[in-house]
């Protein structure tokens, strides 16, 4: 057996499998120089269905972890404070803004699907 049919067998072997297949096309689709070019036609709506619920989730995971944040950090009002208590705030409370987020799970479904069509 020739040293090109060895290196054959090995890479064929080691790219069978479906799941490191779909890592290796979601990673070309993502990288600008090789986008789709070396994901099979089939594939593409896959991967771009997984990216876009990928970015739903995370968008939808730090709008709430920025609510709880803000909720945590609201200060009470001085009625309900104690009389004489200084209230404690942490360094990250001063850079917290309570700017509320209007942004809906339908408009975050519509910035994806613009993020897929400027990647693709």
């Amino acid at each position: 057996m020739s040293i090109k049919t060895k290196v054959l067998v090995y890479l064929n072997d080691k790219y069978n499998d479906p799941s490191i297949q779909e890592l290796l096309d979601v990673a070309s689709f993502l990288d600008p120089r090789f986008k789709t070019q070396y994901i099979t036609a089939d594939n593409i709506t896959n991967i771009k269905t997984r990216l876009k619920t990928e970015m739903l989730e995370s968008a939808r995971r730090t709008h709430n972890q920025e609510t709880r944040s803000r909720i945590e950090t609201t200060p009470r009002p001085q009625s309900a404070q104690p009389f004489g208590e200084k209230v404690k705030k942490s360094i990250g409370s001063f850079f917290k803004t309570a700017v509320v987020s209007s942004t809906s799970p339908m408009q975050l479904e519509d910035v994806a699907e613009a993020e897929l069509k400027v990647t693709s």
